[in-house]
């Protein structure tokens, strides 16, 4: 009797022994597929953003373009007929081009010499002025 109880704990510690093996390796299995389903989902994520942020800088980029393709060729269409520009009307059609962009970007026109003319900042126009020049 007492060898069949001997027999039956080590039969049962041996039981016990082999559930936990078959239970450590099915959570090994399934954390790793876990983990690789997690890196595929972050993956998936990530190029998703990165396309995303991509169409948005070239719509961005395309608004502007469009914005300053059509300032460009309303000045140039209103100086081939001759008219002449104030300074005051040309800042006012930038700052509505302006608004059209929103907070997007600054438009202002440069001379040949890559001086600020129409729309400059507040201290470049203060500092132009000063040294003799008129916007």
């Amino acid at each position: 009797m007492r060898h069949n109880l001997k027999s039956l704990a080590s039969m049962l510690v041996a039981t016990v022994l082999m559930v936990n093996l078959i239970m450590i390796g099915m959570l090994a299995y399934t954390l790793e597929a876990s983990y690789k389903r997690k890196i595929e989902e972050v993956r998936t994520n990530v190029a998703n953003l990165a396309l995303m942020m991509d169409q948005s800088v070239t719509g961005v980029a395309r608004e502007v373009s469009l914005v300053v393709r059509e300032t460009q060729q309303f000045l140039e269409s209103r100086l081939r007929a001759a008219d002449a520009l104030s300074a005051a009307e040309v800042n006012a059609l930038l700052a509505v081009r302006e608004g059209w962009l929103g907070n997007i970007a600054d438009l202002q026109i440069t001379d040949s010499r890559g001086q600020v003319r129409f729309n400059a900042p507040e201290d470049l126009q203060a500092g132009f002025a000063q040294c003799g020049g008129s916007a």
